[in-house]
């Protein structure tokens, strides 16, 4: 589904909708408090965006996430960059701590789970995003390459624990499938 609000283009994807319908079925109502928490994270990332004097190009919604293309009047710093990365997580942190203290306990572990995930140094991930700003800052086009290493290696860890989660005595894939489909769009990005 694609439509247009002003400047900005947005893309759902049919398998964000197929996700959600089978979320839906295994997660129950749970599904809400991830999706608030996911809102939220989102929602930190816009604010950095628009604080940095930022406008949106393209919002894509896909199966774990949002792609998001941002406009700057200036040319970029990582210091912008890293903000705009981070700010996600941050937020989800911060909603975190909220919900704990407001009592709410499910969405607060379920926001401080997706915050600390997303912060893993993975391309795809905010925490990859970042480390890679990082590296490329410190070491040019050696640090895209030493990136690279770093978020597949930490991808075949992921992968390796969610294989081992199968062989609990209440076999969770989702580790495995969320690894498998982050390293396929590793590979598929070169």
């Amino acid at each position: 589904m694609r439509f247009r609000i002003g400047s900005c283009r947005f893309a759902v994807s049919f398998w964000f909708f197929a996700l959600v319908a089978v979320s839906v079925y295994f997660l129950g109502t749970d599904i809400v408090l991830v999706m608030a928490a996911a809102l939220v994270h989102e929602m930190g990332h816009l604010a950095a965006v628009f604080l940095w004097g930022g406008s949106l190009r393209d919002v894509s919604v896909m199966p774990f996430g949002f792609h998001v293309e941002t406009s700057f009047p200036r040319v970029g710093s990582a210091a912008r960059d890293l903000a705009v990365f981070l700010s996600g997580p941050a937020a989800g942190l911060w909603l975190a701590w909220a919900a704990h203290r407001l009592g709410a306990q499910a969405l607060s572990q379920i926001s401080l789970l997706l915050s600390i995930f997303n912060l893993l140094p993975v391309s795809g991930l905010d925490g990859g995003s970042a480390a890679r700003t990082v590296l490329v800052a410190a070491f040019g086009d050696r640090g895209d390459r030493l990136f690279l290493f770093l978020s597949r290696a930490a991808l075949l860890l992921l992968i390796a624990a969610g294989f081992s989660l199968l062989f609990q005595s209440d076999p969770q894939p989702l580790l495995l499938f969320v690894g498998a489909y982050l390293l396929t769009l590793s590979l598929l990005a070169g």
